[in-house]
């Protein structure tokens, strides 16, 4: 129930006080609960409301950033680990292979749907579930961001499907407008299967 839930998260029982550790930053655990919020926002527009298909939208949404803080010697130690075959992407983008698996050893997720939205929710990838599409943009339209993302968030709880590429194009031309790449055999595949 969401009035738990927001009992839970306002008086910091259970699992909050070992989630803030984690991230270690006001600023960046703030993102992550208003991700997780907007997550659950999302799936009940699209009436994806069911209590346990909220629970993973949350969870996965309050998750995804889990991986940020961690010392660089466990990153590695994880990629080469688990991840060896995404070892050539940009570090930048090892957050979100880290951060499932964290999930999963010190939160107990087994939810390969959770783990997958957490796995890919910088990058995408080709075939996106609805709780991949729903982490990944909710993590880029997250209104902490500071920018204006009402008409993004109205698309995604308008519809996922159709929302999701509307935020996948504005992400695409924000990053390229920066001057940056916005190309690694992750994101390729996801703008191959949703934009082209």
């Amino acid at each position: 129930d969401d009035k738990v839930l927001n009992y839970i998260l306002e008086h910091n029982l259970y699992f909050v006080n070992k989630v803030k550790q984690f991230y270690n930053d006001e600023r960046l655990y703030n993102h992550a609960l208003s991700v997780g919020k907007l997550c659950v926002e999302i799936a009940e527009a699209n009436h994806l409301d069911l209590c346990s298909i909220k629970d993973s939208f949350f969870v996965a949404g309050y998750l995804h950033d889990i991986g940020k803080r961690i010392p660089e010697e466990k990153i590695k130690e994880i990629m080469i680990n688990y991840y060896p075959e995404f070892m050539d992407l940009p570090k930048v983008l090892y957050h979100q292979f880290v951060g499932a698996k964290i999930a999963e050893e010190e939160f107990g997720i087994s939810d390969e749907l959770i783990l997958d939205a957490i796995r890919y929710h910088t990058t995408g990838r080709g075939l996106m579930t609805a709780i991949d599409k729903v982490v990944y943009a909710a993590d880029k339209i997250d209104p902490l961001r500071g920018y204006d993302s009402k008409e993004l968030i109205a698309a995604m709880k308008q519809d996922i499907d159709s929302g999701f590429k509307i935020v996948l194009k504005a992400n695409k031309e924000y990053i390229e407008g920066k001057g940056k790449l916005f190309n690694d055999i992750l994101t390729d595949q996801c703008v191959k299967e949703y934009l082209n």
